[in-house]
């Protein structure tokens, strides 16, 4: 490690960019950021190209095809953005000198040093984003090494450039973050601010959708119920004019998994409804 770490040189980039996330925006302007007419047309493209491999894929772990789809457009442009900083240098200067979360980077640096010896890569040479996160399905090297599979069954884990194992991988992480065949992800509610007081910026603790109700949550779409029991949260998210509320349920929050955002949860949602609308 000391030689592969040694003559470094500093990239302070990093920790600029870490502090000016697109996480912080509010929803409206962070939508535009991934979903617009071009990014739906690529994604119906590639739904289309890939259909027999994305039917095996949502045969062996449930994810439906357009939700994988929509992760890897996000976060790559479906492979044509892997990124382009140098990922050992992004690693060792956030493990040195990104305080907030120093720990965090000292692991992922070591996971991805273990990570190059096992794929066999040169540390120095792949490149990804300015935390780190690598290949098509933009892993962090932790996550990459548990998740990652060999799809097309070659003997390596090639999220860079095999497109069965870019899109098993995203769907086998979601799997066993607890993603349920068929479950529910998200309703819109009726926009009433009495809910402001109910809504979670980060729903990780369900509960039954008649405790939301009593308490004056209300759907949207008519026709629609839920059983009382349905484990849910309420979030709220801002536009332009009124903001918007929703009830989640834990597809969505198996997705936050993978993005802690609620808002990059919810445009995993709409970009996968409007692939899969064709």
């Amino acid at each position: 490690m000391n030689q592969t770490l040694s003559g470094l040189k500093p990239y302070p980039k990093a920790a600029r960019l870490m502090d000016r996330q697109a996480e912080a925006k509010p929803y409206w302007e962070y939508r535009n950021l991934f979903i617009n007419d071009a990014v739906v047309r690529k994604g119906r493209a590639r739904l289309r190209e890939h259909r027999a491999l994305l039917n095996k894929i949502q045969g062996k772990y449930g994810v439906p095809a357009e939700v994988v789809v929509a992760l890897w457009g996000i976060e790559s442009r479906f492979g044509g953005n892997t990124g382009r900083h140098p990922v050992l240098r992004v690693l060792f200067s956030l493990s040195q000198t990104y305080e907030r979360r120093q720990t965090f980077f000292r692991k992922q640096l070591h996971e991805f040093l273990i990570l190059c010896h096992e794929e066999g890569w040169n540390p120095r040479e792949p490149m990804g984003s300015y935390a780190g996160a690598m290949s098509q399905a933009q892993m962090i090297p932790g996550t990459l090494r548990r998740y990652a599979v060999d799809f097309d069954g070659d003997g390596h884990r090639d999220v860079f450039h095999s497109t069965p194992d870019v899109l098993a991988s995203i769907a086998n992480y979601l799997s066993s973050h607890g993603w349920k065949r068929g479950g529910l992800y998200t309703l819109p509610l009726k926009a009433d601010r009495k809910l402001d007081a109910l809504v979670v910026s980060a729903p990780k603790k369900l509960t039954a959708w008649s405790h939301w109700r009593g308490r004056g949550a209300q759907l949207a779409e008519a026709g629609v119920s839920l059983p009382d029991s349905t484990p849910s949260a309420l979030i709220k998210l801002a536009e332009r004019g009124a903001p918007r509320y929703h009830v989640v349920f834990n597809n969505f929050t198996t997705v936050m998994a993978w993005n802690r955002s609620r808002r990059f949860a919810m445009v995993a949602h709409e970009l996968a409804s409007r692939i899969g609308a064709q």
